[in-house]
């Protein structure tokens, strides 16, 4: 595996690598990710600290691997998905619309007041 060079790094990268590595060997682990080679380790660090996906989001790195920019992107789609459900419970009675909401950009949908509900959702899968 090689790692694509981001030309401009966030401008705490050192910083925050050290910071990684001092919390790993708080819990008795090493850098090198206890016997993974040295790519694999630049790899899965890669992968941790580009997460969230932009600098303006905090990344220190931008994701520069097809496996950063999934976990990148599956991280997004969960806290998006997390968004709907928040505005879904705090939907009123018969709404169809959630109010405007930062994180997605705009208002949700949730259809008419028969379309199955989180509860219903939650409730046919225990029973399953």
């Amino acid at each position: 595996m090689q790692l694509a060079r981001v030309d401009r790094p966030g401008p705490q990268l050192d910083e925050v690598r050290s910071l990684f590595v001092e919390y790993w060997s708080s819990f008795g682990f090493t850098p090198c990710f206890q016997g993974f080679d040295a790519e694999l380790a630049r790899g899965l660090l890669h992968i941790i600290l580009s997460h969230h996906g932009t600098l303006e989001n905090g990344s220190p790195v931008v994701p520069c691997t097809r496996e950063a920019t999934l976990v990148h992107m599956i991280d997004n789609l969960g806290g998006r998905l997390g968004s709907f459900d928040r505005l879904e419970k705090a939907l009123p009675a018969g709404a169809s619309w959630s109010s405007y909401d930062r994180a997605l950009g705009s208002g949700a949908y949730f259809g008419s007041a028969t379309t199955i509900t989180a509860e219903d959702r939650r409730g046919h899968a225990e029973a399953a």
